[in-house]
Protein backbone atom coordinates (compact mmCIF):
# COMPACT_ATOMS: atom_id res chain seq x y z
CA UNK A 1 0.00 0.00 0.00
CA UNK A 2 1.30 3.45 -0.92
CA UNK A 3 2.48 5.57 2.03
CA UNK A 4 0.70 8.63 0.62
CA UNK A 5 -2.59 6.73 0.53
CA UNK A 6 -2.11 5.66 4.15
CA UNK A 7 -1.40 9.28 5.09
CA UNK A 8 -4.57 10.45 3.34
CA UNK A 9 -6.65 7.78 5.09
CA UNK A 10 -5.23 8.75 8.49
CA UNK A 11 -5.88 12.43 7.73
CA UNK A 12 -9.48 11.70 6.73
CA UNK A 13 -10.08 9.62 9.84
CA UNK A 14 -8.52 12.30 12.06
CA UNK A 15 -10.61 15.01 10.39
CA UNK A 16 -13.77 12.99 10.96
CA UNK A 17 -13.06 12.57 14.67
CA UNK A 18 -12.00 16.19 15.07
CA UNK A 19 -15.21 17.48 13.51
CA UNK A 20 -17.35 14.93 15.40
CA UNK A 21 -15.79 15.99 18.70
CA UNK A 22 -17.69 19.30 18.62
CA UNK A 23 -21.12 17.68 18.35
CA UNK A 24 -21.48 16.58 22.01
CA UNK A 25 -20.53 20.08 23.22
CA UNK A 26 -22.92 21.81 20.83
CA UNK A 27 -25.69 19.36 21.73
CA UNK A 28 -25.13 19.89 25.46
CA UNK A 29 -25.21 23.67 25.09
CA UNK A 30 -28.42 23.56 23.07
CA UNK A 31 -30.13 21.16 25.50
CA UNK A 32 -29.11 22.76 28.80
CA UNK A 33 -28.92 26.38 27.59
CA UNK A 34 -26.21 26.87 30.20
CA UNK A 35 -22.58 27.68 29.47
CA UNK A 36 -21.45 28.73 32.93
CA UNK A 37 -18.05 27.25 33.66
CA UNK A 38 -16.95 27.33 30.04
CA UNK A 39 -14.06 29.64 29.20
CA UNK A 40 -14.78 32.28 26.57
CA UNK A 41 -11.10 33.15 26.30
CA UNK A 42 -10.26 29.52 25.44
CA UNK A 43 -12.60 29.55 22.45
CA UNK A 44 -11.44 32.99 21.27
CA UNK A 45 -7.74 32.02 21.48
CA UNK A 46 -8.46 28.66 19.82
CA UNK A 47 -10.28 30.32 16.91
CA UNK A 48 -7.49 32.89 16.42
CA UNK A 49 -4.86 30.14 16.47
CA UNK A 50 -6.75 27.90 14.06
CA UNK A 51 -7.35 30.83 11.71
CA UNK A 52 -3.61 31.53 11.64
CA UNK A 53 -2.95 27.88 10.83
CA UNK A 54 -5.57 27.96 8.07
CA UNK A 55 -3.98 31.03 6.49
CA UNK A 56 -0.60 29.30 6.62
CA UNK A 57 -2.06 26.15 5.05
CA UNK A 58 -3.56 28.11 2.17
CA UNK A 59 -0.37 30.13 1.58
CA UNK A 60 1.89 27.07 1.74
CA UNK A 61 -0.26 25.17 -0.75
CA UNK A 62 -1.69 22.45 1.48
CA UNK A 63 -4.27 20.23 -0.13
CA UNK A 64 -7.88 21.39 -0.33
CA UNK A 65 -9.03 18.59 1.98
CA UNK A 66 -6.59 19.62 4.72
CA UNK A 67 -7.52 23.28 4.81
CA UNK A 68 -11.21 22.58 4.26
CA UNK A 69 -11.13 20.44 7.41
CA UNK A 70 -9.47 23.31 9.25
CA UNK A 71 -12.12 25.75 7.99
CA UNK A 72 -14.90 23.46 9.25
CA UNK A 73 -13.04 23.17 12.55
CA UNK A 74 -12.99 26.98 12.86
CA UNK A 75 -16.69 27.20 11.97
CA UNK A 76 -17.67 24.65 14.63
CA UNK A 77 -15.49 26.36 17.26
CA UNK A 78 -17.17 29.67 16.36
CA UNK A 79 -20.59 28.05 16.81
CA UNK A 80 -19.55 26.85 20.27
CA UNK A 81 -18.25 30.34 21.12
CA UNK A 82 -21.51 31.95 20.05
CA UNK A 83 -23.52 29.44 22.09
CA UNK A 84 -21.27 29.96 25.12
CA UNK A 85 -21.82 33.71 24.90
CA UNK A 86 -25.53 33.31 24.28
CA UNK A 87 -26.19 31.04 27.24
CA UNK A 88 -23.77 32.62 29.71
CA UNK A 89 -25.71 33.79 32.77
CA UNK A 90 -24.79 37.28 33.92
CA UNK A 91 -22.66 38.07 30.88
CA UNK A 92 -22.97 41.75 29.96
CA UNK A 93 -22.88 40.77 26.27
CA UNK A 94 -25.69 38.22 26.51
CA UNK A 95 -28.59 40.51 25.45
CA UNK A 96 -26.55 41.75 22.48
CA UNK A 97 -25.67 38.22 21.30
CA UNK A 98 -29.15 36.85 21.90
CA UNK A 99 -30.63 39.59 19.71
CA UNK A 100 -28.08 39.16 16.90
CA UNK A 101 -28.16 35.35 17.00
CA UNK A 102 -31.95 35.25 16.98
CA UNK A 103 -32.13 37.66 14.03
CA UNK A 104 -29.49 35.72 12.06
CA UNK A 105 -31.23 32.43 12.81
CA UNK A 106 -34.57 33.82 11.64
CA UNK A 107 -33.00 35.16 8.42
CA UNK A 108 -31.26 31.82 7.80
CA UNK A 109 -34.37 29.79 8.60
CA UNK A 110 -36.76 31.94 6.54
CA UNK A 111 -34.49 32.29 3.48
CA UNK A 112 -32.67 28.98 3.32
CA UNK A 113 -34.63 26.34 5.17
CA UNK A 114 -38.15 27.28 4.09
Amino acid sequence: MDIKLIGNLINTLGAFFLIASYLPQITMLLKTKNSNGMSVSFWVILIIGMTGLLINMIISGASLMVWLTQAINILLAAIVLVLVLRYRKGCWMQPFFVTIIDKLFKIWYNNIVT
